[in-house]
């Protein structure tokens, strides 16, 4: 039981963590205002 609960939290952590990375990647080398960007995307 804590095998499966604790292997579903990093699966989960880690695709989220994929998306996030992925995201913010070319909004930071396209444009000098990653972080403005980064503040928009998040608060929308």
């Amino acid at each position: 039981m804590r095998a499966k609960g604790m292997r579903n939290e990093p699966k989960m952590e880690k695709i989220g963590q994929s998306t996030k990375s992925t995201q913010p990647e070319p909004p930071h080398t396209g444009r000098p205002h990653g972080r403005v960007n980064l503040a928009g995307s998040n608060t929308a």
